[in-house]
């Protein structure tokens, strides 16, 4: 995108179909030029114009609002017009075309966002913070999210980068020069303790946003006749899947659309897994489970409690959980605990949690579904929202200040010491983007939307 700076893009920032207003965003130094053709005005900034807009020839297109900001005050720090018109696909395709002929160009995925990047006016943690805004799924996590928008996460991160380069410096210039600077290492120490107590409390403030997704999925495993269809009806509370005491009666999965309070999913139920069978269709329902695992946010294993009292009991459920379990969220559901006349509880492991419910009688499902909203919300509010990226960042950051070794007033290597002082400083600038390829950079932008 940086050779491309230089261009005049433009996009529907609004979403297609009928509305009442779409809303058409310029960008570049031709953005004046080309409101001033389709307007035949005088166009100001920071103010409020009732315009026409004119295609080829003068023909009246349609008839709204256009705003102009000017550089550098704008979300870009380029020049920027928004042309506020009716929402309608044609009247906005039909701006579109007269924009370009007038020497813009389609904006790709996020380059609104990446110029605002760019020229200074946000970091790259407060890019992916609009991006996680504009995708997120639940009402709470905005307000964190929209903390690391505000800049007061970035705030926080840049004292502990000036206090490491600080010190970094500090030590390489006593390993440079060690016979002309007096170096005090019970100063050093000090100092750097306190940088190591900022951070680890940051560090523990971050909480990871797993599903921050185009779909937030709960999927749902089991062996065969285990009583999934049933939580699942009972879930949606209405019979969407057969259920039947004949093994292997889902023979693909299922989806429904759930929403508990501010929190919407999509619950899946799939194919229950019969090793034993030799029925095709069977064997492709299995298959396409594990499909479903990849796109999963939350796995929910559900037990016959009767047949299995250790859920590590199960090699598939072992295997699932082995390769998941670092991802996703993991819930294990005991269910038919009727039978054995026990009652409903729920047990906090280290990576999962387990529920004792039965389904046919209706048993545990309120206490499911209380600690399952829970644990989705539960956020401290000194929290900040963050991503994968900037959570396995932050993961090599803690193990490079972890390794500044000291021993009796002595580092124990100086030079150890500054390449993961030097190694921390690059991963934190990686997360605000000061230190970034330009790879990352491309992955990250081309998550987002076209009008962003």
């Amino acid at each position: 995108m940086i050779e491309k700076l230089i261009d005049t893009i433009v996009a529907v920032s609004t979403s297609r179909g009928s509305s009442g207003i779409g809303i058409i965003r310029v960008s570049g130094s031709k953005s004046l030029f080309i409101a001033s053709h389709i307007s035949k005005k005088n166009i100001k900034s920071d103010v409020v114009q009732r315009s026409s807009f004119f295609g080829r020839n003068n023909v009246l297109l349609d008839f709204g609002i256009i705003l102009y900001f000017s550089k550098p005050r704008s979300f870009t720090g380029e020049d920027v017009v928004e042309f506020h018109a009716h929402g309608n696909d044609l009247i906005l395709d039909s701006l579109l075309l007269r924009i370009i002929e007038l020497g813009a160009r389609l904006a790709e995925p996020g380059e609104f966002s990446f110029r605002a990047f760019f020229y200074g006016k946000i970091d790259l943690l407060q890019a992916e913070s609009i991006n996680s805004l504009i995708k997120s799924k639940f009402l709470f996590h905005n307000t964190f999210i929209l903390k690391s928008l505000s800049g007061s996460f970035s705030k926080k991160i840049n004292i502990i980068l000036d206090e490491l380069l600080k010190l970094r410096q500090d030590l390489e210039a006593c390993i440079e020069f060690p016979d002309d600077i007096s170096f005090d290492f019970n100063l050093f120490f000090v100092k750097f303790d306190s940088i190591k107590i900022l951070f680890n409390k940051l560090f523990d403030s971050l909480y990871i946003d797993y599903f921050i997704s185009d779909t937030f999925n709960v999927v749902l495993l089991g062996d065969v006749n285990v009583g999934k269809s049933s939580f699942f009806n009972t879930l949606l509370k209405k019979n969407r899947a057969i259920v039947s005491s004949l093994p292997g009666t889902t023979r693909d999965f299922i989806e429904g659309d759930l929403n508990m309070d501010d929190i919407k999913f999509k619950l899946v139920d799939t194919a229950g897994f019969n090793t034993s069978t030799t029925c095709f269709i069977e064997k492709t329902g299995i298959s396409n489970t594990f499909e479903q695992l990849d796109k999963a946010s939350i796995i929910i294993y559900m037990f016959d409690t009767n047949k299995i009292s250790d859920p590590f009991e199960c090699d598939i459920f072992k295997d699932i959980f082995k390769r998941y379990y670092s991802k996703k969220k993991f819930f294990v559901l005991k269910n038919k605990i009727d039978l054995l006349s026990c009652r409903e509880k729920v047990v906090f492991h280290k990576n999962y949690v387990e529920f004792f419910i039965s389904v046919k009688k209706n048993i545990g499902i309120d206490l499911f579904l209380n600690e399952f909203k829970k644990i989705l919300s539960d956020v401290k509010n000194d929290s900040y929202m963050i991503n994968k990226r900037h959570y396995n960042l932050f993961l090599k950051v803690k193990a490079n200040i972890d390794n500044v070794n000291y021993c009796n007033g002595q580092l124990l290597s100086l030079d150890i010491c500054v390449e993961n002082l030097k190694n921390a400083y690059l991963c934190l600038s990686e997360i605000l983007g000061k230190q970034v390829s330009k790879d990352v950079m491309n992955e990250i932008f081309s998550n987002f939307c076209v009008g962003k």
